[in-house]
C-alpha cells in the first residue's frame, strides 16, 4: 500500500436531534438592537448575527431584515436558490412553531401599504402609454422616474427611489443603484434623455393628481359613455 502523504480534514457543524421551536414575539427581539440577529426564511430560523459581517450583499442588506421574515427577500436576490441554501445549514437554529403564521399579518399590512405608495410614485404620474417604438432606455426614462437623494428617502424607500436605475438594470442590488445614478445621468444629458427626479412629498402629491384625474376620466365616461 502506497504511504500517505497527508489527510484533509473536513469540519462539520454539529447539528441539533430536533429544531427547537420560536414565536414572532421572540423574533422580534432579536432584531439586532442590543441582540443578535434572527431572520426567518420559509418558516425556518436562522442565526445570522456574525454571517452578517461577510454577507456578499453587504451586511445592511441582511441585517434590514433581523427579527422579521425573509423569504421574501431571499426569493428575490438568489437565483441559485440551491447553492446559497447550503451556506444556511450552519446558521440554522430552529423553525417557527406550529402555531404560529408564516408571517406577521400586522407586518404585511404595513408592508403592503409602504410599497403600493413607494412603487406607485414613481410610476403612476409617469408617461404609460403603447409602445411607440422607441429605444429600450427611453422607454424606461419616460415611464418611471427618480426620487431625490438623501439619507431618509434611502431608508424609507428601501432605496427604491432609484427607480430609474433600477429599471435599467432589475437585478442590481437596491442598495448600489446610487453608484449607478450619475453615469445613467450623464448618458442622458449626452443623448438628450429627460432624466426626472423629484421631492419624497412632490412625488405623493403626483399620485394623488394621477388618482383624481383617472377618477374624473372614468366618471365622464360612466356618465357620458
Amino acid at each position: 500500500m502506497a504511504p500517505q502523504t497527508g489527510s484533509i480534514k473536513k469540519e462539520t457543524q454539529p447539528f441539533p436531534a430536533f429544531l427547537q421551536l420560536f414565536t414572532w414575539e421572540e423574533m422580534r427581539i432579536h432584531n439586532g438592537q442590543g441582540q443578535e440577529q434572527w431572520l426567518v426564511i420559509d418558516r425556518k430560523v436562522y442565526n445570522v448575527s456574525e454571517f452578517s459581517k461577510r454577507h456578499p450583499g453587504g451586511s445592511r442588506v441582511i441585517s434590514h431584515y433581523a427579527g422579521q421574515d425573509a423569504t421574501d427577500a431571499f426569493v428575490a436576490f438568489h437565483n441559485d436558490k440551491t447553492l446559497v441554501k447550503k451556506y444556511l445549514k450552519s446558521l440554522l437554529i430552529g423553525e417557527l412553531a406550529p402555531d404560529q403564521p408564516s408571517s406577521e399579518s400586522n407586518k404585511k399590512y404595513l408592508e403592503s401599504t409602504w410599497f403600493i405608495w413607494v412603487s406607485q410614485k414613481n410610476h403612476i404620474p409617469m408617461e404609460i402609454d403603447y409602445d411607440k417604438n422607441e429605444d429600450w432606455v427611453s422607454t424606461q426614462l419616460r415611464a418611471t422616474c427618480n426620487v431625490n437623494q438623501s439619507t431618509f428617502n434611502d431608508w424609507f424607500t428601501g432605496h427604491l427611489n432609484f427607480q430609474i436605475e433600477h429599471h435599467l438594470f432589475p437585478t442590481m442590488p437596491r442598495h448600489n443603484c446610487w453608484k449607478a445614478a450619475p453615469l445613467v445621468k450623464a448618458l442622458c444629458d449626452k443623448h438628450g434623455i429627460q432624466y426626472k427626479s423629484k421631492t419624497l412629498l412632490t412625488a405623493f402629491v403626483d399620485i394623488l393628481k394621477s388618482l383624481k384625474d383617472s377618477g374624473e376620466h372614468w366618471l365622464e365616461a360612466c356618465l357620458h359613455g
